[in-house]
């Protein structure tokens, strides 16, 4: 996609607004990698811990009203890792069951087939949701330039901006309804029954063959021995283990190589002497490193797990990699072990 700037004449806010952006559109993604729930609260974090800019639910909902099919948002009841991320925030004159029962944000992401009408591929790359959102910014910007030379034909440059300063405001996208509290509550008991009842088949399999060759064999096939079919849904059930096996694995190994990746990437900043670098300096100069074709996924993984260390930010189309020069590094890998630990 061709590359897009932003307009030239945009408000402070809303460059901040599409830093924003960015920083949510990366936090999706290495929430999304490492299967972590993409709620409000751990995407904010992500954000803040990326931009170093505060995010709260009104840019959000700002970011719905510039590009309204971005994000799907909806209410779920909080879950037990969301309750364990907030542990630190103060509960003093909340009870427990008030906790449990606040419902928490979810945030997922959708194609912005009106936005990238023009494209050509069909995988919707970060690079291409930035553009068409810093597209949708350049074009609301426009709107508000010609409403201001219609109202006052002539105003120079200057005075100019100081009117779009004052009229461009982003309007909110209204958030979904929440959800009741006691429904939701229901919803979950009843998915704990199911978990009860079914959590365990993965490791029967005995029933899950059962299960398999007992079903009805659709209109089409029943021409076909009941051998073959039975043949052929055996190495069905066979297919899915083998693959859930070796996802396990792979997440397995890319959490265990984190450690031995974060040495070389210290001892490359060490050579290198400096602690900011592109992705793709980094990726280019680390040629020994344990999961070459996953590195920036565990980069990205890194940040999650000491983000006090590493931080994964988005300048002038670029993304780049900057290591805190405060922490001593065998405390960042003390609490990486240990993040790791938690993981597996």
């Amino acid at each position: 996609m061709e590359r897009t700037e932003l307009d030239a004449r945009a408000p402070e806010a809303l460059e901040t607004l599409v830093t924003l952006f960015s920083a949510v559109e990366f936090g999706l993604n290495s929430l999304a990698l490492y299967q972590r729930t993409a709620d409000f609260e751990a995407v904010k974090l992500a954000v803040e811990s990326s931009c170093q800019s505060q995010f709260n639910l009104e840019h959000l909902q700002q970011i719905l009203w510039l590009v309204p099919n971005a994000y799907t948002l909806s209410w779920t009841r909080k879950s037990k890792t969301s309750r364990g991320r907030g542990a630190g925030a103060s509960t003093t004159g909340t009870s427990q069951h008030d906790t449990e029962d606040e419902p928490v944000l979810l945030i997922r992401r959708r194609r912005l087939t009106e936005v990238v009408a023009e494209a050509e591929n069909e995988n919707e790359t970060l690079t291409d949701r930035i553009y068409a959102f810093i597209r949708r910014v350049n074009e609301f910007i426009s709107e508000h330039v010609d409403a201001i030379e219609a109202m006052q034909p002539g105003l120079d440059e200057d005075e100019l901006q100081k009117q779009l300063v004052k009229l461009t405001v982003v309007p909110k996208a209204e958030l979904p309804p929440k959800m009741d509290a006691t429904l939701a509550k229901q919803q979950q008991q009843r998915l704990d029954e199911l978990k009860k009842t079914g959590g365990a088949a993965a490791h029967v399999t005995e029933e899950e063959l059962s299960d398999a060759l007992a079903a009805p064999i659709p209109q089409d096939l029943q021409s076909l021995p009941k051998w073959l079919v039975d043949k052929v849904r055996r190495q069905e059930q066979q297919s899915k283990k083998a693959t859930k096996r070796s996802d396990d694995a792979q997440r397995q190994r890319v959490y265990t190589t984190l450690p031995q990746l974060g040495d070389q990437i210290q001892s490359y900043a060490l050579v290198k002497r400096k602690h900011v670098f592109a992705m793709t300096e980094l990726s280019q100069g680390l040629t020994r490193a344990p999961l070459r074709g996953q590195l920036v996924e565990q980069v990205h993984l890194l940040e999650t797990m000491v983000p006090f260390w590493i931080t994964v930010f988005y300048s002038d189309g670029k993304e780049f990699v900057r290591l805190s020069k405060t922490h001593k590094y065998n405390a960042v890998k003390t609490a990486l072990r240990k993040a790791i630990a938690t993981e597996l």
